[in-house]
């Protein structure tokens, strides 16, 4: 049984709505139909390219074609530049690249993520590869490397303060 209110994966919109905060972006959920339009904090115009109009047309499709917990790949085709909501959480950390090339995530509807698709076919991924991350290997390799260290030291010590057997 399908659920005929499931907005799926995701979908091109007709309408940006720019608010000034999260709290009329919010606010602004109440108003709208979400297949239809997307509210975008003003912060994150900047992302969107400043669009102000959108673009969504019967022909405009977007599927995705690879999911794992740490990258999605989807599959556009539309005959003019447009915006797509993805039915994912938006939280920093995640890149996305249109035919390899990067492009900004925005935040729309307070919690998804969006980006502006040029007209053709591309073909979009998104991959989860925070700085944090980065910064916690460093890290964690630093640690390993003042313990190898350490430990070869002790054992250069322990081997130093052994007796040498002397020849008779």
């Amino acid at each position: 049984m399908l659920n005929p209110y499931a907005y799926g994966n995701a979908w091109f919109v007709n309408e940006i709505r720019y608010v000034a905060n999260a709290n009329e972006e919010i606010n602004a959920l109440d108003s709208i139909q979400p297949m239809q339009t997307a509210v975008v904090d003003s912060r994150f115009k900047q992302c969107l390219n400043g669009v102000q109009t959108a673009f969504k047309d019967s022909t405009s499709s977007i599927m995705l074609t690879s999911y794992a917990p740490n990258k999605l790949v989807y599959q556009s085709h539309s005959p003019q530049a447009g915006v797509v909501v993805f039915s994912e959480i938006y939280y920093p950390g995640w890149k996305a690249t249109i035919d390899g090339q990067p492009v900004e995530i925005a935040r729309v509807n307070y919690i998804l993520r969006a980006i502006s698709v040029p007209a053709g076919k591309h073909t979009i991924t998104m991959t989860f590869d925070p700085e944090s991350l980065h910064v916690t290997e460093r890290i964690a390799y630093g640690g390993l490397i003042v313990l190898l260290l350490g430990i070869i030291i002790l054992l250069y010590k322990c081997r130093k303060s052994l007796p040498t057997s002397s020849k008779k």
